[in-house]
């Protein structure tokens, strides 16, 4: 496939921009009404786990969310509020509360209604021990505005396949696009020093109110640098690198015009390409970079896997991808569709529909996508493995899901092979 050129990661002055003083007071809040154990309730252990932020798209759990304010010896009208986006009455909230809620509507975090306080700008939910305030138009969406800040099942899954050993008692963990600054978050729970890195002022942003949620202003460095200066610059060694790099396809002249949206070359994995051919001299010797992208192939097989196969056998990298969702090319084509249509208002639905339609079908020539965390270190017996969950499509497209616990192994060596010429 031809590539074209990497998008700049750039930003006009980018820089750290210190968080609201309220976070301290609504971290001690939270602590207070142990919200934690909550919301684990609340969602379940699957939802907690793999889903945590769709309370937005689970009508029937936000309406019990709006049925569990009687609990006052709990106080957790505010956090409602800022999870389930319930609306409180002034009266509801002690002194206390009421000071806080003052304090979160001057951070526009909330805001003042006609009888107390609604919700603002910003949504909480909780993961993995870990607090999380996201852009509430992620779940929540407003007709003329979108989110600047994504997290969602990619990030969890990239989360999951963490190699949190390397990292435990005071391993370093690099997080590379770091959005929210929830997988750094991750890495600190587990006692890592951690330099987090994005470009746009909206993540910087998040990551450091995020940082300061949950007490890691010791363990969590933020810059505001794209990936190939904090590669290029680096003097220290990582034990894990990870990356949810933009990634989201558009043909050519439709860009998304979201600077944490679209990933370069016409599949979208410019990013992941750049980044597992320059990371080496970034990790230590037992270390690990792990990537999560949506791949587009046909069958089982990943059109990427080619290219990793080489890339295994050329600097002697095991490598695993772990498939976790497949959709079919047509529930894709039309998701995107949407996205442009709303977007670039100056073309028609029409052309953007054949636009998108010839660059799946023809460029790309996806059958199905696959969204897939990649792991790859380094090993004297180069091999990439194939892990798929999925059987006849996914669940996605309505096809059916295989027995978890019968995967497609699909296990590949590599032999060590002269580096080819470019």
């Amino acid at each position: 496939m031809t590539q074209r050129q990497m998008h700049p990661m750039t930003a006009t002055q980018p820089q750290v921009v210190a968080p609201e003083p309220v976070i301290s007071e609504l971290k001690e809040y939270l602590d207070r009404v142990r919200f934690q154990g909550f919301y684990k309730n609340l969602v379940g252990l699957r939802s907690y786990y793999a889903t945590p932020s769709s309370l937005g798209k689970n009508p029937p759990l936000t309406k019990l969310a709006h049925l569990l304010h009687d609990q006052k010896s709990r106080d957790l009208d505010i956090a409602l509020c800022l999870s389930a986006r319930r609306e409180i009455k002034r009266d509801w909230l002690s002194s206390e509360s009421a000071t806080l809620a003052e304090k979160l509507v001057e951070a526009g975090f909330l805001q003042e209604s006609e009888v107390g306080f609604g919700p603002g700008s910003v949504e909480l939910i909780a993961w993995n021990d870990l607090y999380l305030l996201l852009d509430a138009r992620s779940h929540y969406a407003q007709p003329d505005s979108l989110n600047e800040v994504y997290i969602g099942i990619d990030s969890y899954l990239l989360g999951y396949y963490l190699d949190l050993e390397m990292l435990r008692g005071g391993g370093r963990h690099l997080d590379l696009c770091m959005g929210t600054g929830v997988i750094g978050l991750l890495g600190a729970s587990v006692g890592a020093d951690v330099v987090s890195t994005d470009i746009a002022p909206a993540p910087l942003l998040m990551g450091a109110r995020n940082r300061l949620l949950n007490g890691f202003e010791d363990r969590i460095e933020i810059r505001a640098e794209p990936m190939e200066e904090t590669l290029a610059n680096c003097t220290e060694r990582f034990d894990v690198v990870s990356c949810n790099p933009p990634f989201v396809v558009a043909p050519e002249g439709l860009d998304l015009f979201q600077i944490f949206a679209q990933g370069p070359d016409p599949d979208g994995l410019g990013y992941v390409r750049w980044l597992f051919e320059n990371v080496w001299d970034t990790l230590t010797e037992n270390g690990s970079c792990a990537q999560v992208a949506l791949f587009p192939g046909d069958g089982d097989r990943l059109h990427f896997q080619d290219e990793l196969e080489e890339l295994a056998a050329r600097r002697s990298l095991a490598i695993d991808i772990f498939v976790d969702r497949e959709i079919a090319e047509e529930a894709q084509r039309k998701g995107t569709t949407a996205w442009l249509v709303r977007l670039a208002k100056d073309i028609s639905a029409e052309e953007i529909a054949e636009r998108v339609a010839h660059h799946f079908r023809e460029v790309l020539r996806a059958e199905q996508f696959f969204l897939a965390t990649i792991v790859a270190r380094r090993s004297t017996h180069p091999e990439v493995q194939l892990l798929n969950r999925y059987r006849d499509g996914g669940i996605m497209a309505g096809g059916r899901l295989s027995n978890g616990l019968d995967p497609i192994y699909q296990r590949i060596p590599v032999r060590k092979k002269d580096k080819p010429s470019v």
